[in-house]
Parts: structure tokens; C-alpha cells; sequence
């Protein structure tokens, strides 16, 4: 419990309870519903933001995992900017 200023003593109340809760995120809620961590939620949504339908569709049936997935674009993504960087040094 916790003592507020001027207020609590004035209704006589010398502490006041205080319940915190804590809201789950979207991707959390969302996780729950999916059997899923809010970080594979997230990792879900990048996918789909950076990649065409075939990794989601690979991902449906089984044949690749979330975070395989994601590491292969973020791999590619590491190559393309690794690639970008040699150009522009010339």
C-alpha cells in the first residue's frame, strides 16, 4: 500500500491500496490465441511486411520454421546492404 498526499489524509484514510496491472501487448494477445510467443508475432508480421506470400505459405505447411524464416531474410538483408556498402566505397 501506498500513502497519497493530501487526499487519502482528508478522507480519513491513512493508506490506500494500489493495484497494478499489466496490459498485455497486441502481439501477446494475439500469440495466445496462436499457441505462439509475441516474438514469433512479431517475427510473423516482418515476414509478410518484407517477403512474398511462399514464406508464409512454407510456414503454413510446415516445411520452414518462423525463425528460420526470419533469418533468412534477415541474412539476405545483411547481404544486400553488405553488397550496397562494397559499391559505395568505390
Amino acid at each position: 500500500m501506498r500513502l497519497f498526499g493530501n487526499t487519502t489524509k482528508k478522507s480519513g484514510l491513512e493508506k490506500v491500496p494500489v493495484i497494478v496491472k499489466k496490459f498485455d501487448s497486441r502481439d501477446e494477445a494475439i500469440g495466445r490465441q496462436l499457441n505462439k510467443s509475441a516474438r514469433q508475432v512479431c517475427k510473423m508480421r516482418e515476414i509478410a511486411k518484407k517477403e512474398d506470400t511462399s514464406f508464409l505459405e512454407k510456414i503454413q505447411n510446415g516445411s520452414i520454421s518462423i525463425n528460420k524464416s526470419h533469418e533468412l531474410i534477415k541474412a539476405a538483408e545483411a547481404r544486400k546492404k553488405a553488397g550496397a556498402w562494397r559499391v559505395e566505397s568505390f
